[in-house]
Parts: C-alpha cells; structure tokens; sequence
C-alpha cells in the first residue's frame, strides 16, 4: 500500500499521465515485494523497496 501510494504520488508529481503511473506504480510495488527482505526478522520480512540486496 504506502509503496505504491508513495510512488503513484511521485509520478503523478512529475507529470505522469495517470494510467502510465498507475501502471509503473504497481510494477515498482511488485519488484519490492517479490525482492523482499527475508533476512531481517522473522517471516516474510519488509519489501525491498531500494533494491539493498541488488545493489550489494
């Protein structure tokens, strides 16, 4: 929810068209989810919304 939202508000911000955002929003979203940071703490973890674990 506070990933999409947040990245939505961006690119509206930026002068996306809203389907267009919408659509990078939920893509964006979905990376971090599937990303997520299993390792720190204890069940599935938080989504890796900066991508750490790529950029190591």
């Amino acid at each position: 929810g506070c990933t999409h939202s947040a990245t939505l508000a961006a690119l509206l911000a930026h002068g996306r068209p809203l389907v267009d955002a919408a659509v990078e929003a939920a893509r964006v979203a979905s990376e971090a989810v599937r990303r997520g940071l299993v390792e720190i703490g204890a069940g599935d973890g938080p989504v890796d919304v900066l991508n750490l674990k790529g950029a190591a």
